[in-house]
């Protein structure tokens, strides 16, 4: 069986809870905020040539500058992590694990948030409001 037709009987196959719903669409919702603030302010000042500050200490300073594409290193990151634990969470909820893919789906929710808030720091640290 292909990947894609592997992928397609997970989903079709699953009958979530609410809480897996929940937490689908909480961490959804953040992954879709996380890409929205890196487009509204991010981009429009890596767009501009000058070089970006990629990682910020308040008491040290500036400890890298590099180019922009860089910058999207977090973002990348939220969306491989949000891609591989749903697809776990699917593969525990098949393998009547429920109580453990709604464990998975609150992590996932949770580093969502996680990604959220260091983008939230990025920005109002290095770019401003």
């Amino acid at each position: 069986m292909s990947p894609v037709k592997a992928l397609k009987s997970l989903v079709a196959e699953a009958k979530p809870s609410r809480a897996m719903r929940a937490c689908f669409w909480v961490s959804t919702t953040i992954l879709v905020l996380i890409w929205a603030l890196y487009a509204i302010k991010i981009l429009p000042l890596a767009w501009s040539g000058e070089p970006l500050a990629l990682h910020y200490s308040v008491l040290v300073g500036i400890d890298k500058i590099g180019p922009w594409w860089w910058t999207l290193s977090g973002p990348a990151l939220a969306l491989a992590s949000y891609a591989v634990d749903w697809l776990i969470a699917l593969r525990l909820w098949h393998r009547k694990r429920p109580e453990l893919a709604i464990t998975v789906g609150v992590f996932v929710s949770s580093l969502s948030a996680l990604f959220l808030a260091g983008l939230v720091m990025m920005i109002l640290l290095n770019v401003g409001v």
